[in-house]
């Protein structure tokens, strides 16, 4: 956690916002990275052997099919990683320059302005068939797993390949396989987290701590949306 008294200094406040708004960068990225890597390495790999490319008995070992795998990792995840990859691209000026900006606008308000342009329906559209298909998804999962453990001496399940494909997805070295599931959504949160560190370090008065008031503000709305569409179909 950035202390308030790393920098001195009338703008000090301002320097300790740009370290958040570098940290919200890098993370969308290291986001977005990852959720390119899991469909470009395990879920093209279950594609294949759930498609019978590989043979009959890897077919019929791997335990998920080809609509179970379009269920879990198709149009919901999609969604997810179509609306990260747009924000990125607003997000670029932030990326490319790690410093002051030339027009004079602190790195903060600007990627509050990219936030405030965003509805929170627009976020909620992108996350919320993540969000109200998580819970069946989820049970259904740890129906699978158990049923797979059981056959895991062919070490050609899906929780197999998993393991074998893990280490080459950013982000998910550690991961075990449901966790992968719950990744995606959980990245709403981050960003309430991360600008409610920023308006703790912004003067209370300044145009900067109102920018930080009106992101949070949109980014909870959608966070709310996305919790209550969840819990409905929990309760199913």
């Amino acid at each position: 956690k950035v202390s308030r008294d790393v920098f001195i200094g009338v703008n000090g406040y301002r320097n300790q916002c740009d370290l958040y708004v570098d940290q919200f960068v890098d993370s969308e990225l290291a986001f977005y990275r990852t959720l390119l890597s899991l469909g470009g390495y395990f879920v093209k790999e279950l594609k294949i052997r759930a498609s019978g490319a590989q043979g009959p008995q890897a077919q019929a070992d791997l335990g998920l099919n080809s609509n179970e795998i379009g269920m879990l990792f198709g149009p919901r995840l999609q969604l997810i990683m179509d609306f990260s990859h747009k924000l990125l691209i607003k997000l670029e000026p932030l990326h490319l320059i790690r410093g002051p900006l030339r027009t004079g606008e602190s790195r903060w308000s600007v990627l509050a302005k990219v936030v405030t342009e965003l509805a929170p329906e627009q976020i909620y559209t992108h996350y919320r068939t993540y969000s109200e298909t998580y819970p069946q998804c989820d049970q259904f999962m740890k129906q699978r797993i158990r049923v797979s453990k059981s056959k895991r001496s062919t070490n050609s399940t899906f929780l197999d390949l998993w393991e074998r494909c893990r280490h080459k997805i950013p982000n998910m070295e550690k991961t075990k396989f449901l966790q992968c599931l719950e990744f995606p959504q959980l990245q709403i949160s981050s960003y309430v987290t991360t600008f409610m560190e920023i308006r703790n370090r912004c003067e209370p008065n300044s145009q900067d701590y109102q920018n930080a008031y009106e992101a949070i503000e949109r980014v909870q709305v959608a966070a709310k949306q996305l919790t209550e569409a969840s819990m409905m179909n929990l309760a199913v």
